[in-house]
């Protein structure tokens, strides 16, 4: 279990670094995109890179960090968010 003073500079830090993510991750979209891929899996992937495009933080930092919600749900619950 993390201490309050960890998690609240992971979540701080994880903040600062969403718009890195964001872009980390519109750039793999982007790459498969011009991998040619299947039609179906084209549109999926034209749709992800659009919500990317237009996500809220929390949004983005959801797609990139899988723990983000237990990270941030821990961190309201101790009121630290």
């Amino acid at each position: 279990e993390m201490e309050d003073n960890h998690l609240r500079n992971t979540v701080a830090m994880l903040r600062r670094n969403a718009e890195r993510y964001r872009w980390q991750l519109l750039q793999t979209v982007g790459s498969y995109l011009s991998s040619d891929p299947p039609d179906g899996a084209y549109d999926a992937a034209s749709r992800e890179e659009e919500e990317l495009l237009i996500a809220e933080q929390d949004e983005v930092l959801r797609m990139a960090v899988p723990s983000w919600p237990d990270l941030i749900r821990e961190a309201k619950k101790r009121g630290l968010a």
